[in-house]
C-alpha cells in the first residue's frame, strides 16, 4: 500500500481509477468522476466551473445500465443491471430507472460534498487527467484551461499530472509544463471494454509515482521558480 492517498482522477474514463487503484494498493478514495465517463470537454470544464447542478437537469437513462446527464454530457454507473433494468418487451422498466436514478442522485451528491471539501483543504493533492491527445493544439489549450480553473478553486497545493498516448507525446506540449503541470506519455490505454486489466498499466504506474514525488518536494501554495 502506497502511503500517499490524496490521488485525484479527472477523467476521461475509469481507467484512471483503476490505475490510481493498482498504485495504491486498494481502492480509492473516490470523487464525483473517478468511475464517470466524460462524453464532452465542455461539459467537464463546466462541472468544474459549476460542479453543483450535476444531475439536476435532464438525464437519460441508458439501457446498458448508465445514466447520461444530458447538460454536462458525463455518463455514471447506475446500481442496476442491464436485465434488471430491461422489460422482456425490450423497454426499460419505469420504476427500475426511477429506484436507479434517485440512488444515483444520492451517490453523487454526497461525493459532490466530498469534492467541495476536498476543495477547501490546504493538502497536497495530485489531480490526473487523461487526454486522447490527436486534437494537437486544442489538446494543449484544453489542458490549460482545466489547470487555471484548479488553481482558483484549489486552496491546497497540487500536480495535475497529463496522461497521453507516447504517439501524442511530442514537443508542443513543452509550452505548459512546469513544476505543477506534469505531462507524460505511456505506450497506450486500455480499450474502452477493458479498463480494469488493459493498457500499459507498467507505464502509469511508473508516471504517477514521478508525479507523486514531484509533489513531495513542491512547496505549500506554488511553484517552484
Amino acid at each position: 500500500m502506497n502511503g500517499f492517498k490524496n490521488i485525484i482522477s479527472l477523467g476521461f474514463n475509469c481507467e484512471v481509477s483503476f490505475r490510481i487503484e493498482d498504485y495504491l494498493g486498494e481502492q480509492i478514495n473516490s470523487y464525483p468522476l473517478s468511475w464517470a465517463f466524460l462524453q464532452s470537454r465542455e461539459g467537464f470544464i463546466e462541472f468544474l466551473d459549476n460542479p453543483d447542478d450535476l444531475l439536476n437537469g435532464e438525464i437519460k437513462m441508458l439501457p446498458n445500465g448508465m445514466v447520461l446527464d444530458l447538460d454536462y454530457l458525463i455518463c455514471f454507473h447506475g446500481k442496476s443491471t442491464y436485465s434488471e433494468l430491461m422489460s422482456e418487451d425490450g423497454t426499460i422498466r419505469e420504476d427500475v430507472m426511477k429506484d436507479t436514478i434517485d440512488e444515483l442522485k444520492s451517490r453523487v451528491g454526497y461525493l459532490l460534498k466530498k469534492w467541495d471539501f476536498m476543495l477547501s483543504q490546504v493538502e497536497k493533492y495530485l489531480f490526473i487527467l487523461k487526454v486522447d491527445g490527436r486534437r494537437g493544439d486544442d489538446d494543449v489549450r484544453y489542458v490549460e484551461q482545466v489547470y487555471s480553473i484548479l488553481d482558483k478553486k484549489v486552496a491546497g497545493t497540487f500536480v495535475m499530472l497529463v496522461v497521453l498516448e507516447n504517439i501524442y507525446f511530442t514537443k508542443h506540449w513543452d509550452c505548459i509544463q512546469h513544476s505543477n503541470i506534469l505531462v507524460r506519455g505511456i505506450e497506450k490505454f486500455a480499450p474502452i471494454n477493458d479498463t480494469k486489466l488493459g493498457g500499459d498499466i507498467e507505464g502509469w504506474l511508473k508516471i504517477i509515482e514521478e508525479a507523486k514525488n514531484v509533489l513531495t518536494v513542491l512547496p505549500e501554495g506554488g511553484l517552484i521558480t
